[in-house]
């Protein structure tokens, strides 16, 4: 085991090579070990947090697992990415499990969790060896740092691009922007308790945001009858007691509130003077720090109580026909926001796989009429193969990442547009910012196609030693190919941050154009600098290349254009009385 195997594929000897020979065997091993990291994962995924939250004002995503907090149909989206990554590993660990653990071995990774004993007891091409992967996979994710690392920020990329928690805050802003209306059908069973707090907060001349204040008040109480109710008929009762966990830490808040304005509304009559005076200043001071609290705690339950609405409305967007209308605002509303949050990633994700078919069609046909950039032993589907997972492990994952950075940063308050309201460019700009996109897509991609050409060497070289000098020799090939992931990071986050509904369509097609003109631009160069390594035996000859740039630069343009935000963001939360003090 301290050697590297001279050869990749199966010997036809006794002794098992690196890459396992495949039997029916070996073949119903390799597909129950993919049903039980299929299972794995999908617990793993949902039922295990992976994002950054504020214990106070995202308390309930705290509470409820991620699985909870969208649709089944949208959390397929978040579990394919993650069982394609997984299921990658997987595969390139079962087919080639003597070269992975003999690396493995020479990095010292997963010696302390005993991969040693694994590889050590059992042959590669033991039809057991691919379940022993996977129940290896599932027992020691945790104990292995640089594994458990890894898989932490799969995960949490899974779950922004779903929009979990980004768009469940998105939508719990909306949520707490609409406003109540008289004529909604609703009903306020505390309407007469809080028409006499505000009197009596008024009678004692104690200001401070009181309209607001009541205000709030107003909305917990009718919005918790119609939600939380005896009588309530949305959501289903099925609803209530999958989300009970969270229903209940809210209505006891919600009832703690209530009873200490009734205890508050007490003290403030006893308080008042028949001239309208306080007796006691040093009273009525803590009466207006009471009257602080209580507004927090206010402030606080508001945006538990709205959080829990766009819960609810996600995972039940139809209200029954006899809901009030105020329901069928709060609903709308969310499902519009929803609907336009989840537009971007659909379209990008049609567009990928779109890309697929379209890239290995062109690729097979150029390559019948001798205009393919890689010709040899690949073939002609193998060449149209081997330039579609080009593409895609350059432009999925960085497109991907640089969305899901511009998200979190925008979900952070940490996102400055480079353009100002009025579509002005702001000074300094945010290089820094564009900096930090890029690094997150290139070193990804980086990492990947390192990967992929280790794998395609040996798989066309059959040797070590050759794979391995052709592996060095196009070294910087994969650092230009990276390049172009990291300015994909960095146009899909431009892209979906700056380009708004409102803007002119001359505004949209910039950016995808000038991406595209950076591709071609970048691969010129290269190919034209290295055109003689690029002709040589791994590539196949004298070739030319301007069908891969065309293909390169009109992807770069599709997933940039389709990368764009379909509406603005939720504007800013109004100023509200937790926030300002009581005079």
């Amino acid at each position: 085991m301290e050697e590297f195997p001279d050869t990749f594929w199966p010997s036809g000897s006794e002794e098992a090579g690196a890459f396992a020979s495949v039997d029916m065997w070996f073949a119903l091993s390799f597909v129950m070990g993919l049903a039980v990291l299929m299972v794995f994962s999908w617990r793993r995924l949902f039922n295990e947090r992976e994002f950054d939250i504020n214990e106070t004002s995202d308390r309930l995503l705290s509470i409820l697992p991620p699985g909870t907090l969208r649709g089944t149909m949208i959390l397929m989206r978040a579990y394919l990415i993650y069982i394609l990554v997984v299921g990658t590993a997987y595969t390139v660990l079962s087919f080639g499990g003597a070269y992975v653990l003999r690396v493995a071995q020479k990095l010292k990774i997963g010696e302390e969790s005993g991969l040693s004993f694994l590889s050590s007891n059992m042959a590669f091409d033991d039809p057991a060896w691919p379940l022993a992967v996977s129940l290896a996979f599932v027992g020691l994710a945790d104990t292995i740092p640089r594994l458990n690392v890894v898989e932490r920020h799969i995960r949490r990329l899974a779950h922004r691009s779903i929009g979990i928690p980004p768009l469940i805050r998105s939508l719990t802003r909306t949520v707490l922007q609409i406003r109540l209306q008289q004529d909604g059908g609703a009903h306020n069973p505390r309407a007469a308790e809080h028409g006499a707090f505000l009197q009596a907060l008024a009678a004692l001349g104690i200001e401070g945001h009181r309209d607001e204040f009541v205000e709030r008040l107003d909305r917990i109480a009718i919005l918790s009858d119609e939600v939380l109710g005896d009588q309530a008929v949305w959501p289903s009762a099925e609803l209530h007691s999958r989300f009970g966990l969270a229903i209940r830490p809210v209505k006891q808040d919600i009832e703690a509130l209530f009873s200490d304005i009734d205890g508050l509304l007490l003290l403030l009559r006893d308080a008042q003077l028949q001239d309208g005076a306080p007796q006691n200043p040093a009273k009525l001071a803590h009466l207006r720090r009471q009257c602080h609290l209580s507004m927090q705690r206010a402030e606080m339950v508001d945006r538990d109580l709205s959080m829990l609405i766009a819960i609810f409305a996600e995972n039940e967007p139809n209200l029954p026909d006899d809901a009030k209308p105020l329901l069928g605002r709060f609903v709308d509303r969310i499902y519009e926001q929803r609907n336009a949050g989840g537009r971007v990633l659909d379209r990008l994700l049609l567009i990928l796989m779109l890309m697929l078919v379209l890239v290995w069609a062109a690729t097979f046909a150029a390559t019948l009429w001798g205009l393919n950039p890689v010709v040899g032993p690949l073939g002609n589907s193998g060449t149209a193969t081997y330039l579609t997972l080009l593409m895609l492990t350059i432009y999925a994952p960085s497109a991907l990442i640089g969305l899901s950075y511009q998200q979190a940063r925008l979900d952070r308050r940490q996102w400055r547009p480079v353009f100002d309201a009025k579509g002005k460019v702001q000074f300094p700009p945010p290089v820094s910012q564009y900096g930090a996109t890029f690094l997150c897509g290139y070193l990804p991609v980086f990492v990947l196609l390192l990967v992929f050409y280790a794998i395609f060497f040996l798989m066309l070289s059959n040797d070590f030693g050759t794979a391995k000098s052709q592996f060095l020799l196009f070294l910087p090939v994969y650092l230009v190919y990276a390049v172009m992931g990291g300015l994909q990071s960095v146009f899909s986050a431009f892209a979906q941050g700056e380009i708004r509904k409102s803007a002119p369509e001359s505004i949209a097609l910039a950016a995808p154009v000038v991406h595209a003109a950076l591709v071609v631009v970048i691969l010129t160069a290269l190919f034209e600098a290295y055109s003689p390594l690029l002709a040589n035996r791994a590539h196949g000859g004298s070739v030319t290349y301007w069908f891969l740039i065309f293909q390169a630069s009109a992807v770069a343009f599709l997933v940039t254009y389709l990368s764009r935000s379909a509406t603005p963001e939720p504007a800013p939360l109004e100023r509200t009385a937790s926030r300002g003090q009581m005079p």
